[in-house]
């Protein structure tokens, strides 16, 4: 199938408004919307546009990496929720193929 990869960062413990964290407020949000799956990743250590590296330690935050597979039209949705929600965020949309392999009837 055909569709899009949508790849966000966000630093680990930045919340959104209402208080959630908000790789959690952003995983709830694509789920809600309907995309397909989603994952999020703790980096081990990465810098953004502000030069500053970002180490996993007990002193610091972590970078959080998440991962979409969705329809364009959706991600398009996801994205300008975003906006309107004034999410400040580094986002990657790129076509993508996806699909499954093996027996998914276990």
């Amino acid at each position: 199938m055909k569709g899009i990869y949508l790849k966000l960062y966000v630093p680990e413990f930045d919340k959104h408004p209402d208080g959630v964290a908000l790789h959690q407020w952003l995983m709830n949000k694509a789920k809600s919307l309907g995309v397909e799956g989603g994952t999020a990743s703790r980096a081990v250590s990465g810098f953004g546009r502000h030069g500053d590296l970002s180490v996993d330690n007990v002193f610091g935050e972590s970078p959080m990496e998440m991962v979409f597979m969705t329809s364009e039209d959706l991600a398009d949705k996801f994205l300008a929720l975003l906006k309107k929600e004034k999410i400040s965020l580094f986002y990657i949309k790129t076509p993508a193929e996806y699909g499954w392999l093996g027996d998914l009837q276990k």
